[in-house]
């Protein structure tokens, strides 16, 4: 039932009277139809076809409803007053509130009579009250003859509106706009104006970074309602900690390790590193740069980068030697020029010497040498086949030893040549200014030593003979020729000493030791 006529009101005849009467014709819907009435007197009827006449009303208002008995489809008629004689009462206006809530409702009665008094409900006393809120408000009117009462006076109020929260979709990653928050609205009057705290104007907002929102919603009546305040959180900070850099110790070397912490988001996490690892905790690592993406449960990633470096290669950029001077001789020297690795560095020479910055070592003799060096660190490096060169070797060759010819004299030579030197020769005989030839020199021991100009030489010692004792020759006998210049006579000797064999020349032109007869 959508709309029904009333079509005769019976005012009571007498004041207190009940013999009132209202007749109501439903204009649409499926009959049976069913009416209930409330005010000064109640009661319901169904089953009626049609119209339908309620009878038995005192003075008063009255509210009727009729039902479509078929589908359940009802009404409410406006308010109906009955009158009695002297009395006249009807209803001006009834105002309802715009919005849910307000006080601004307003009730004004037209009344005829002598002085009537009002008594409302509300214990205002004047025909018509203001400022109402939202209810059902009754009036007492007297006049000093008849009382009249009126009530089911409502001040209609739309209904309160209805923010609903279907769901909030946090934030999923800290800092990301990934919230989300949807709402449903009913009552008040639609259509609905929606202004939320951070300037969207659709009924649900997405895209939202964590914080407090509000929305302010206004429907047709320009009736503003506030929601309460929609928090979106957000995890803490996927945080990834490790160290931002470290040195091996040793050039080439696989001893780096790093270490991850890791915190906020939302456990468990996945580590995916540059070089195909999967663990938080790597070891053995070379020198490189490494790089890890972190992902929580969430989806949410954060990089992690550190760099392990490693010293330079240690590395001889230098050798300087000096070789022995001479054969035999302890003074050559080598020194180092090392880089990189992590000084102070150690040096362990082949040569038995060793000690901290030991980068020079001297006195020498000719020789491959070798050195292992050690860094702070106890990084190692060894360097062999460093060569100290001997020089070309100091010889004496004696070319000639001419012994003295007769005992006592002075006709003895010796030459000797060298080979190797360098330079200007000093030469010494028997400590004794020379040269490489000594002549006219008697018998006996000749030490000889000659040094170059670098200093090196060679000693040598010759001995020069002579016979063992002088030449002698004794007579042994002289026999006389028996006869004048007969040849009979004889002279033999006895030669010693000197140097045999012995030449003989006799004044006879004779070259035998004796002259026989």
């Amino acid at each position: 039932v959508t709309q029904t006529a009333i079509e005769n009101i019976h005012h009571p005849s007498v004041c207190g009277g009940t013999d009132g009467s209202i007749t109501l014709h439903p204009l649409n819907g499926v009959p049976p139809y069913a009416f209930a009435w409330s005010g000064p007197t109640s009661g319901t009827m169904g089953g009626i076809g049609g119209a339908a006449t309620i009878t038995g009303l005192k003075q008063g208002g009255y509210r009727v409803t009729v039902t479509d008995a078929t589908s359940g489809c009802s009404m409410v008629l406006p308010q109906i007053v009955l009158s009695a004689p002297g009395l006249s009462v009807s209803i001006d206006t009834i105002i309802g509130n715009r919005c849910p809530g307000e006080e601004n409702g307003s009730i004004a009665l037209n009344v005829s009579g002598t002085s009537p008094a009002y008594l409302w409900s509300n214990g205002q006393t004047t025909s018509s009250i203001d400022d109402l809120a939202g209810g059902v408000y009754s009036v007492t009117i007297s006049d000093g003859n008849c009382t009249q009462v009126i009530a089911n006076l409502e001040v209609a109020e739309p209904s309160p509106l209805q923010i609903i929260e279907n769901g909030i979709q946090q934030v999923l990653c800290n800092g990301a706009a990934s919230g989300a928050i949807d709402i449903a609205v009913f009552g008040a009057s639609p259509p609905y104006i929606f202004a939320w705290s951070n300037g969207a104007n659709t009924e649900d907002i997405g895209g939202l970074t964590a914080g407090g929102y509000s929305v302010t919603i206004t429907d047709s009546k320009d009736c503003a309602f506030s929601s309460d305040i929609y928090s979106i959180v957000q995890p803490e900070p996927l945080d990834v900690s490790g160290p931002a850099s470290q040195q091996i110790d040793c050039h080439g070397e696989n001893s780096g390790s790093i270490s991850l912490t890791i915190s906020g988001g939302k456990a468990p996490y996945q580590i995916h590193w540059n070089n195909g690892a999967t663990s938080g905790n790597l070891e053995n690592l070379p020198a490189g740069n490494y790089q890890a993406t972190v992902t929580d449960a969430n989806g949410c990633t954060r990089l992690f980068s550190t760099n392990i470096t490693q010293p330079t290669a240690i590395s001889i950029d230098d050798i300087s030697t000096n070789d022995p001077a001479c054969v035999g001789s302890t003074d050559g020297d080598i020194t180092l020029t090392v880089s990189g690795g992590t000084g102070p560095y150690h040096f362990n020479w082949s040569s038995g010497q060793s000690g901290m910055g030991m980068n020079s070592i001297i006195g020498l003799i000719a020789g491959i040498y070798a050195v292992t060096i050690e860094d702070a660190l106890g990084c190692i490096y060894l360097q062999d086949n460093i060569d100290l060169d001997a020089p070309q070797l100091l010889t004496l060759n004696l070319e000639t030893l001419q012994p003295v010819s007769c005992f006592g004299t002075s006709n003895g030579a010796i030459t000797v040549s060298v080979a190797g030197a360098e330079g200007a020769l000093n030469i010494l005989w028997n400590g004794q200014p020379g040269g490489l030839t000594l002549g006219a020199i008697p018998a006996g021991p000749y030490l000889l030593q000659i040094s170059d100009a670098r200093g090196c030489s060679i000693r040598d010692s010759f001995l020069l003979p002579q016979p063992k004792s002088p030449l002698i020759a004794t007579l042994l006998s002289a026999q006389n020729a028996l006869c004048s210049k007969e040849p009979n006579g004889s002279i033999q000797v006895f030669t010693s000493g000197g140097t045999p064999p012995y030449t003989y020349h006799w004044s006879n032109n004779a070259t035998t030791e004796d002259l026989p007869a």
